[in-house]
């Protein structure tokens, strides 16, 4: 085990280090990215700094909240579209089965005379 990493305050000391050579806006992009606490807090950022990543990470964290419930409702539209389709179906099954006229199965079902006649 290299000798930096068996004491953890020497890890952080190091960190540090690497973090402090980087530009403003490689630190920036760094702890937006990262969210490294310990070292947000260490760092040698300016109180103005420190807000502008907070803002960062609070806008990160709320846009992914919002990708994700679009992306919920989005699989849930899919999911009861799916399952719209599979009644009628279904329904266009039966009333072949009972045998309805296929023009009628077409006007209740909006399915197509292909979809149909696959039944």
């Amino acid at each position: 085990m290299p000798f930096i990493e068996q004491d953890p305050g020497l890890a952080l000391l190091d960190k540090i280090a690497r973090f402090d050579n980087l530009t403003e806006s490689e630190q920036l992009c760094y702890l937006t990215e990262v969210n490294d606490q310990k070292l947000w807090c260490s760092s040698v950022l300016s109180v103005k700094q420190k807000r502008k990543i907070k803002y960062c990470l609070t806008v990160s964290r709320e846009l992914g909240r919002i990708e994700g419930r679009a992306e919920g409702i989005t699989q849930g539209v899919a999911e009861e579209k799916q399952r719209n389709y599979i009644e009628l179906l279904n329904m266009a099954k039966e009333m072949k089965r009972k045998n309805y006229p296929l023009d009628d199965i077409i006007a209740f079902t909006k399915l197509s005379r292909e979809e149909i006649e696959a039944l």
